[in-house]
């Protein structure tokens, strides 16, 4: 159930996965930013950064809260192990290819949590193609 999500791992830290991960750490969850470089991860660091430094200025994130607080909910990993490793959801914004995300998914259903819930972040891909590649196709 919802309620019960604690911790998300994020999965991707670009265009799309950098803001969903500023928008969970916002609400205050911890997460776990993954993607395959640190030179990845550093990029989506920086607009994460950018953007809650905007938040900021608007007066969009918790009475009390700055720009630090935000950013020290996010953890990052370039490793599946690590990142889906605790997490009660994880949400991927990876690159629109059906066999990368298959590979991705397949990979992080080994480590995840068996309550985790699945969730992906596609414009234009079936979910029910993505996850037929999985064992537990109905997270």
């Amino acid at each position: 159930m919802v309620r019960d999500i604690r911790t998300i791992a994020n999965i991707g830290s670009g265009t799309m996965g950098h803001a969903t991960a500023l928008q969970f750490a916002v609400a205050g969850y911890p997460v776990k930013l993954v993607d395959c470089s640190q030179e990845l991860l550093d990029a989506g660091m920086a607009r994460i950064r950018s953007d809650a430094e905007e938040f900021a200025q608007a007066g969009l994130l918790a009475q009390g809260e700055g720009v630090e607080d935000v950013l020290s909910r996010i953890t990052t990993y370039t490793d599946y192990e690590y990142g889906a490793a605790g997490a009660d959801f994880i949400i991927e914004s990876i690159v629109e290819k059906l066999d990368v995300k298959q590979r991705v998914w397949s990979e992080i259903e080994q480590y995840a949590p068996e309550d985790a819930i699945f969730a992906t972040n596609t414009s234009g891909l079936s979910p029910t193609a993505i996850q037929s590649v999985l064992k537990h196709p109905e997270r």
